[in-house]
This record gives structure tokens, C-alpha cells and sequence, in this order.
């Protein structure tokens, strides 16, 4: 690379601060039980840790449990859309330059994944390719795909296909091994993690493309570019109105949501129908099921944006700023701390805490996190990793350490 020095550009500080909320709940999505990066034994999310645990599992799975990942790529297809502008504006070549800093990433979400195989890096650098080509497509397709691909609708017509013609049986997919996975947690030394966490790639892409996440983490790509293009995450006043009636909608769509599957719940509790076992009313909800998600993440993402506009809010949420600009380089802290507090070859918590007690350790790590992160802000433009994957991708030294 070459010696010049290039400065950052200025950021949006909405975004960071969305960021930051997507870095606290994708901690706490992965915190409550041991930071394990895949599916454990049934038991061991069955066992009753107490009142405290099980009310926190239940407010984890209602507004956590698979909504981070999709924050997360809505943010990336923000941080796209950003990047796309500035680049056709110094000229750069859009195709080039993005794949490389694809590419890179997917290098860091390798080594990442061999130490935690819950790894999503290497997932959007994998699918993120495809922005480049729906970049092309005018903002109704955009909206139009996004929203289909957000609620896995491919993934839903395959399974019904499935379902009623084909009778096609998938192998093994990712945490179909609960148990060898229970076992090198527990018990395992680094080495044979690393070893584990390499022999699961392919049950991971596996996992990824027909449980639908892979469809669904693209369709936010897509919602998060649209997003961008309208401008409204740019704190401007105008965008005010748009952003309270999406809010709105999203909002009673959680409502019907939430009937719908009390309905289903009640009416098979006092007449015993069984449904549980029913793959039909399972795959209908499922559908009720990914509907909430995609409507809880925009509720989150618009709902965080308007308080932006409240000074009171703009003070309390403003620290998530600080640890939004360093995302990659503290989103890897966080397996660090992860796996040195829980795994067996660092303090070995592993079971030996509680769900409620590993969201109180969420909580304080993540404050630990911010303070770091403003001192560092203090002393340099961009968090490690972030510069080096920077420099990597321009082919220059980026501005490290401020004068």
C-alpha cells in the first residue's frame, strides 16, 4: 500500500447511533445463553433457571431472538447505498472497489467463524455481492424485492412446492449437532474449537440458504438501500412525516401479528387440535412468525430515528455513537469477551450461569464498551480493524492517529 494518508469523511450520526442499538442486541442475542454461536441440546433451553431467567428468556425471544441479524444487514444496505454515492462522486469504480472491500471482510468472517462459527461477516460478505447488481434496479423493485426477500417468500414457495409435489428431504443442516457442539463448549480447548467451527461450513451454508436467513438477510440489504435513497435516516425534517406513518404500519402489522398467533395458540389449547404437529399450520406460522420479525425491525429502526428528533433522546441514546463507529472492531471484542468468559478454555461460565445473570454481563460489558469507545475516538479516526480493512480497500494508509 501507499504511504499517503487519505482523511475520513463525514458520517451520519443517526446511522452510528442505529448501529450501536444493532451491537447491543446482537450481544444480547448471543450473551443469554453462553455466547454460543449455534443450537444447543433442547434441555438446555428447557431447564428452569428461575423466575428472573425465564421471564428474561421470554422478553429475549419475544423482542431479540432473530431480529438483530436483520437489523444489522438493513444497516449494511444503508452503509451500501453511502458508499455507492461517494464513490460515483470521486469517480471511483463502483464494482472494484466494493468487491474488494467484500472480499476483505470476508477474509476477517473466516478467521472470525473458526473461533465462533455464529459469524456473520463472512455471511454479508457473501451476499452483499449481490447489491451490485440490484443497484441497477429503480427504487420500486428495490422496495418490491426487498420486501419479498425480507419474509423469505422463495424460501416459502420452495417449502410449499415441497411440501404438496416434491417430498424432497434436505440433509444435515447447520445445528442439527446440538450435542458435539454442547461437548467442545463445555469441555473443548481452543484447538479443538477452531477445529469444530471449521467442520461446520458447510451445514452453516446450508443452514443459511434453506432455513431462509440467507433470503432474508438480503431483503433487509435492499430495505436499508431504499431507506438510503429516500434520505431518511438524514435527521432532516421532512422526512419526519414518512417515517411516523411506516412506524404506524409497521406497528399495527405487529398487532395483527400478535392476534393471529393468540388465536392459534388458544384455539388449540381448549379444543386440543394438536396443531403443533400439523406441518400445515406450522408453515402458515411461520409465516405470522417472520411477518412480527421484519415489522419489530423497522418498528425498531424508525421508532429509534424519530426520538432522534427529541433533544431528551438525542442525550440519552448519543453514547451509542461512539461504539457505532467502531462496529466491526467491537463486535469482535464481543466474541472475545464471549468466549474467554463462557468457553472452557477461558473462565468457563458454560452453564454455570444464568440467562439473567449473562444479561446483567451483556449490559456491563456493553457499557464498558462505549466509555472505551469514546476514549479511543479521543486519540484516533477509526477503531483497528476498521483501518486496516480501510486501507486495505483503497490500496492506502488511511489517517490513523488525530494530531
Amino acid at each position: 500500500m501507499q504511504a499517503e494518508l487519505s482523511t475520513p469523511t463525514k458520517r451520519i450520526v443517526t446511522i452510528d447511533i442505529l448501529r450501536g442499538f444493532a451491537l447491543l442486541g446482537i450481544l444480547l442475542a448471543h450473551f443469554i445463553y453462553w455466547y454460543t454461536g449455534g443450537p444447543l441440546p433442547q434441555e438446555v433451553y428447557m431447564k428452569n433457571y428461575g423466575i428472573g431467567s425465564n421471564i428474561v428468556a421470554g422478553i429475549h425471544n419475544l423482542l431479540i431472538f432473530g431480529k438483530f441479524f436483520a437489523f444489522f444487514a438493513f444497516l449494511f444496505g444503508v452503509s451500501f447505498h453511502l458508499q455507492l454515492k461517494a464513490l460515483e462522486k470521486s469517480g471511483t469504480n463502483v464494482n472494484i472497489r466494493f468487491t474488494r472491500r467484500l472480499l476483505i471482510l470476508f477474509l476477517i468472517g473466516m478467521v472470525h467463524h473458526f473461533f465462533w462459527m455464529g459469524d456473520i461477516l463472512s455471511i454479508y460478505a457473501s451476499l452483499g455481492l449481490s447489491l451490485l447488481f440490484f443497484r441497477l434496479v429503480g427504487d420500486k423493485g428495490i422496495l418490491t424485492w426487498g420486501i419479498l426477500l425480507a419474509l423469505a417468500i422463495p424460501n416459502k414457495v420452495w417449502d410449499a412446492a415441497n411440501f404438496l409435489l416434491i417430498h424432497w428431504e434436505p440433509g444435515e443442516q447447520f445445528g442439527s449437532a446440538g450435542q458435539a457442539y454442547y461437548d467442545v463448549v463445555k469441555s473443548g480447548s481452543l484447538w479443538e474449537v477452531l477445529q469444530f467451527n471449521g467442520s461446520q461450513l458447510a451445514s452453516k451454508a446450508s443452514f443459511q440458504l434453506l432455513g431462509g436467513r440467507a433470503s432474508t438477510t438480503i431483503g433487509f440489504f435492499l430495505l436499508g438501500m431504499w431507506t438510503a435513497r429516500k434520505g431518511w435516516l438524514e435527521g432532516t425534517e421532512e422526512v419526519r412525516k414518512p417515517l411516523r406513518i411506516l412506524l404506524r404500519k409497521c406497528a399495527i402489522c405487529i398487532g395483527i401479528m400478535v392476534l393471529i398467533a393468540l388465536t392459534i395458540f388458544g384455539l388449540n389449547e381448549i379444543f386440543k387440535l394438536g396443531w403443533q404437529e400439523n406441518p400445515i399450520v406450522g408453515f402458515f406460522f411461520g409465516i405470522v412468525y417472520d411477518v412480527f420479525n421484519a415489522s419489530l425491525v423497522m418498528v425498531y429502526v424508525t421508532g429509534l430515528a424519530l426520538l432522534l428528533y427529541r433533544p431528551f433522546w438525542q442525550q440519552i441514546l448519543f453514547p451509542l455513537n461512539y461504539i457505532g463507529k467502531l462496529a466491526l472492531t467491537c463486535y469482535l471484542l464481543q466474541t472475545a469477551a464471549g468466549l474467554l468468559l463462557f468457553y472452557h478454555f477461558g473462565a468457563g461460565l458454560f452453564l454455570k450461569t444464568t440467562p439473567g445473570v449473562n444479561y446483567l454481563l451483556a449490559f456491563v460489558f456493553f457499557s464498558l464498551q462505549v466509555l472505551w469507545a469514546r476514549w479511543w475516538l479521543g486519540y484516533f479516526y477509526y477503531g483497528p480493524v476498521e483501518w486496516l480493512w480501510r486501507s486495505a480497500t483503497i490500496g492506502k494508509w488511511q489517517a490513523f492517529k488525530r494530531d
